[in-house]
């Protein structure tokens, strides 16, 4: 179920996944009030939170889960950034020893949790892991009715009148009260922040020191359980070494497990623990909050800060967590990705090609349940998780066409700026550095051009910028897909790479920067899905076995001749505007009838078009000025480039 902030976005969602309704099943998707009974709009969008608190979805999120798990169901509750791979549940369930265990998130630290990706089988409506879904979002309903209590411990929080909170951190607030069997308060730290006064209240120096207390690292343990029948299949604590995984069937695997007792005070708050930071009589939201749970009809946890119901909390069965360390390395571990083959991210697996699943060899797999868009993404690119998913495969162009309202509108170009459609698109042969003025002086959208991925300077940095030789593999961990490029492709035969420089708002849209217009461009993946659709559609009008011609070639130089070479640049074209529009007058008027979008490439670069109009060089120079990759030359490295 989809949990979302408006009936309206709702409907919204239902209407774009309609042509699949069919095959796929309706959408099931909830909200919440934004108003109360009178019509006045909720604070924070919350009923339950009286003012604004980080993201109000992961609390719509939270508040379901709780409830859920509370009525006894297993939930899988994930951000809308993760996915699947494979079967999940099989990893988790029985033959597999996870199956005694009852709650699984992605981690975040050696023992903090990424709420991003979570699992609730088997829990108890009265144990510690009902307790931490109730209360990880319980402490923040007191908090924002009144943060008083809060504040004296955190003054930095309160000159700023602000409490600060997200998911993950509250989620292993209440984690260590479990581990620990008694209430403790991680997340005030964040409310402290660098205030050391208020730290040595604590008796800590700093944060490190306050979660180095909390997280009741001797309860930790790595323990090793024994595979067998079809889980050896896909068991693997090598990765992203899969060809090892293949070679070596999996006889055990690890995993960081922690027992979760329910939490009680005792009736006492010591300060180091985080002392009680909430005031004693609860308000009406919070009374309302917990009565909501209370009408679930069903057994709730032990009040853990009600001296009468010590006995009670420590009598409660306690329950088991698993900690999915797919990327933090440290000595404790056998293997470098223990728990990676149950659910990965991007930044330890997918940026390696372990995402790519359609690579895979036939009747093979890469060893992952589940997965999270996470860390290791390019920096300062427009949705940067866009860009990772659909470079691994794992984006729907068609839902994302309809989502927008209208087929061109999932290319970054066409998403704002005062045009929607493409036109027409100008492409580069093969081996061509786009030069982007001709798309310009043309009125096209420039395809900027992929890239072979065994070029040297897009090898990760240990290869020493050295042109690489032989076919591409997974994983491909000599190519530097942390900053500079993203490979994409059908096979890893005709695997491309794109250049991210080129992932840039500035150099792809036409938000008109300074009320200027300038060019814009599709990325190598973009166009590369462009020519797809346009074969598939090229077929399916001519044949499926028809010869099919994408674009049309650009002409440089009127009735066929080979345009002038540029003086300052020999191996390069000098054209002239009115010969280049004279030349090309029939592709421009009369582009091929079943194209939708009119592609014209280009096989050699142009070093100027002389003679443009006035309002075609402003357009040409301003985009020169904002779109650093039109400028490489002349930019200052980051500390990133190599």
């Amino acid at each position: 179920m989809v949990v979302l902030d408006a009936v309206e976005t709702c409907k919204r969602l239902d209407y774009t996944f309609l042509p699949w309704k069919e095959a796929h099943g309706p959408i099931s998707c909830g909200t919440y009030a934004t108003k109360d009974e009178n019509g006045r709009p909720y604070a924070s969008g919350f009923k339950y939170l009286s003012r604004p608190v980080s993201i109000v979805a992961w609390w719509y999120k939270w508040y379901t889960a709780a409830r859920a798990v509370a009525l006894g169901y297993n939930v899988l509750a994930v951000d809308s950034d993760c996915f699947i791979l494979d079967d999940f549940y099989l990893r988790v369930k029985v033959p597999s020893a996870l199956a005694n265990y009852n709650m699984f998130t992605q981690s975040e630290g050696k023992t903090l949790i990424n709420s991003g990706w979570t699992y609730v089988q088997n829990a108890a409506s009265n144990g510690p892991v009902a307790w931490m879904l109730f209360d990880m979002l319980h402490k923040l309903v007191r908090w924002t009715e009144d943060p008083s209590e809060l504040f004296k411990i955190a003054p930095r929080a309160a000159a700023a009148n602000s409490i600060w909170a997200d998911d993950q951190e509250s989620m292993s607030d209440v984690l260590f009260s479990c581990i620990n069997g008694r209430t403790s308060y991680y997340i005030i730290g964040y409310n402290i922040n660098g205030d050391e006064d208020a730290w040595k209240k604590l008796g800590v120096k700093n944060g490190q020191e306050h979660l180095d207390r909390l997280c009741g690292m001797a309860y930790w343990k790595m323990e090793t359980f024994p595979v067998s029948g079809q889980l050896a299949g896909l068991v693997c604590e090598h990765l992203p070494d899969v060809e090892r995984c293949r070679r070596e069937p999996a006889t055990n695997f690890t995993a960081q497990t922690v027992e979760l007792r329910m939490p009680h005070s005792g009736g006492v708050f010591p300060l180091e623990w985080g002392g009680f930071p909430f005031v004693k009589q609860p308000g009406p939201v919070t009374l309302a909050y917990r009565q909501s749970f209370k009408d679930l009809g069903v057994p709730l946890p032990p009040d853990p800060e009600d001296p009468a119901t010590e006995a009670a909390a420590r009598a409660t069965k306690p329950e088991h967590f698993v900690l999915l360390q797919s990327f933090v390395k440290t000595d404790a571990f056998r293997h470098p990705n223990p728990t990676g083959w149950v659910q990965g991210t991007w930044a330890s697996l997918g940026r390696l090609g372990l995402w790519h699943t359609h690579l895979a060899p036939p009747g093979s797999h890469m060893f992952q349940g589940g997965a999270h868009v996470w860390a290791g993404m390019f920096p300062w690119a427009p949705a940067t998780k866009y860009l990772a998913l659909s470079a691994a495969g794992h984006y729907d162009w068609r839902v994302a066409g309809r989502l927008a309202g209208h087929p061109h509108k999932m290319f970054i170009a066409a998403q704002k700026g005062p045009e929607v459609e493409l036109r027409r698109v100008v492409a580069y042969s093969p081996g061509l550095l786009a030069d982007s003025i001709t798309g310009v002086a043309l009125g096209a959208v420039v395809a900027w051009p992929e890239l072979d991925c065994n070029t040297g300077w897009v090898q990760a940095k240990r290869f020493g910028n050295k042109t690489r030789v032989g076919p591409q593999r997974i994983p491909w961990d000599y190519l530097n897909t942390e900053f500079a490029v993203y490979p994409f492709g059908e096979t890893l035969e005709k695997l491309k790479c794109q250049w991210n420089g080129f992932h840039q708002y500035e150099c792809l849209q036409n938000n008109r920067p300074g009320g200027l217009d300038v060019g814009r461009g599709l990325t190598p993946i973009e166009f590369d899905h462009l020519l797809s659709r346009t074969r598939h559609q090229l077929h399916a009008q001519l044949g499926h076995d028809a010869t099919v011609h994408i674009g049309s070639q650009l002409q440089l130089a009127k009735d066929g001749a080979a345009a002038p070479s540029s003086a300052a640049h020999p191996a390069m074209a000098e054209v002239a505007y009115a010969d280049l529009l004279a030349a090309n007058t029939d592709v421009l008027l009369h582009s091929h009838s079943v194209e939708h979008v009119p592609i014209l490439w280009v096989d050699r670069l142009v070093a100027g078009v002389s003679g443009m109009t006035p309002e075609l060089s402003k357009v040409y120079a301003n985009w020169k000025h904002t779109c650093v990759v039109l400028r490489y030359y002349e930019v200052t490295p980051t500390p990133w480039d190599y």
